[in-house]
């Protein structure tokens, strides 16, 4: 039996965002789905899509939605930000509300995304685009707005600034923004909301600190710090769970995650700082931390440990350094910005593979495998301490054979067993041998498929492919008088 090896790269020194997307922290709101268990870090790998970009060279990924569409911001050769909107082949220039910059910051299930963009008298206003065209959606009274988030209801939420002076959270319903005030201070932001209207963000309390807070359609609710003097929430999943950074009383600011009723410390890479900026419904968790040696990289929070996203790449990730991830969604995609080999940012999309370890013929590993004959060939899929084969396999997405594309399966069996004898149940699953399509020389067959949860795996393992017989054998023919 042969198992898949687990990526392990080092990568160079990252390089820091450019100082012209600084207006804004995060953009990044989930709308979720039913909380699904998923594979840990030590059973996946994600490959590298590079987006492009609008032709000026650096581009940044900063929103993700359940369908795989990325929004973010592209510089144009004439040095503008431009909002654009992935769709799976090209990367799309949204224009502006008529002035030179736009700055898309989330999108929502259904392909709406919100920013900001400039008017033709340069003011800064919040935007929603529909797919078809932008809407400015108005300010707080003042001269100055930017959404941040967007649901799959519409609801919208970000800043803008009041007629009185500084910015406050707000909550655009779809007709009006609604104030949603501080935490007796002067300033507040909203940052993230989900499909149930809760709105995530900062605010300034009576003593001039700033503090994360819950917005739950009444009041803001102080979430409090790591034992310093602030915090700031970044994302909200639709179970309640916050995340953002908060500076603990050693100093620096550390990602937390706080699930309704205390915070907890992520930690770092082994750096100083870092900054856990969304969750998608698996409690999954991405940033961005300092490592021991003063880099920036992105990072992959699985609810045990905080682990460098640079080294669970596959080969489509050689040269580059992903420096932060910004958003994740239920399948487990990242849209992050990484370093190209010449130190270009570009936006990418991290997609998800399981690695499973897989055992074919199980019972006989050594007999032979005649494609020409007709029969089943049993496979068991193999859990690990991270990975619950049955529980988390879709078997009716199950492929197997010469490629692991063909269509081959015959059933799995209903009831788990320890295949390997480790204490873990594993999935045994049975595949018509000629369906699976193996030609002699053949050394090794391959299966594919999703998890419940959507993440497509792969596993494969040897296998001795005889030549059969061409033609049924003689008994079987009708012998001629």
């Amino acid at each position: 039996m042969q198992r898949s090896p687990r990526p392990d790269r080092s990568r160079a020194a990252s390089r820091s965002l450019s100082p012209i997307l600084g207006i804004l922290l995060m953009t990044f709101s989930v709308t979720g789905a039913t909380a699904v268990s998923a594979a840990s870090p030590s059973s996946l790998i994600y490959s590298l899509t590079d987006l492009g970009s609008l032709e000026g060279g650096r581009s940044y990924a900063l929103a993700i939605n359940a369908g795989g569409q990325v929004a973010g911001v592209a510089i144009t050769p004439s040095g503008y930000q431009r909002a654009f909107l992935y769709d799976g082949t090209t990367l799309r220039d949204l224009g502006t509300l008529g002035g030179s910059h736009s700055y898309a910051t989330a999108i929502n299930p259904g392909g709406q995304v919100v920013g900001w963009a400039q008017t033709p008298s340069g003011e800064t206003h919040a935007f929603l685009h529909d797919g078809a065209s932008m809407r400015d959606l108005g300010t707080l009274g003042g001269h100055w707005s930017t959404a941040v988030a967007i649901n799959a209801s519409g609801q919208v939420a970000g800043y803008a600034f009041p007629p009185t002076g500084g910015h406050h959270a707000f909550l655009y319903d779809g007709n009006a923004m609604h104030d949603l005030g501080t935490l007796e201070g002067d300033a507040s932001v909203a940052y993230a909301i989900n499909a149930g209207g809760q709105v995530v963000g900062w605010a300034d309390t009576s003593g001039g600190g700033h503090h994360a807070f819950l917005y739950d359609g009444t009041i803001l609710r102080d979430l409090g710090t790591l034992g310093g003097s602030g915090s700031i929430a970044y994302a909200i999943n639709d179970a309640g769970q916050v995340v953002g950074h908060a500076f603990p009383p050693s100093g620096g600011a550390h990602g937390f995650f706080h699930d309704g009723t205390a915070m907890r410390d992520l930690g770092t890479l082994g750096g100083n700082n870092s900054d856990a900026m969304a969750i998608n419904a698996g409690g999954h968790v991405v940033g961005r931390a300092d490592t021991v040696g003063g880099g920036q990289r992105a990072f992959l929070f699985d609810g045990t440990a905080v682990h460098d996203l640079n080294s669970l790449l596959d080969e489509s990730g050689d040269g580059w350094t992903v420096t932060e991830a910004r958003a994740i969604n239920d399948a487990g995609q990242i849209a992050a910005t990484a370093s190209t080999p010449d130190g270009t940012p570009r936006a990418v999309l991290l997609t998800p593979r399981v690695i499973v370890s897989i055992d074919i013929r199980p019972m006989r590993p050594s007999s032979p495998i005649n494609p020409r004959r007709h029969g089943r060939i049993p496979v068991a899929i193999l859990s690990s301490p991270t990975f619950d084969a049955p529980a988390q396999i879709d078997e009716n997405s199950l492929t197997f054979g010469s490629t692991g594309n063909e269509p081959s399966l015959a059933f799995c069996r209903p009831n788990p067993r320890d295949v390997n004898g480790d204490g873990s149940p594993d999935l045994l699953c049975h595949f018509y041998a000629q369906a699976a399509a193996f030609e002699h020389g053949d050394t090794q067959g391959i299966l594919k498929g999703r998890t419940i949860s959507g993440i497509s795996l792969i596993g494969s393992d040897a296998v001795r492919i005889v030549p059969g017989p061409r033609h049924p054998p003689r008994f079987l023919r009708h012998e001629r008088p």
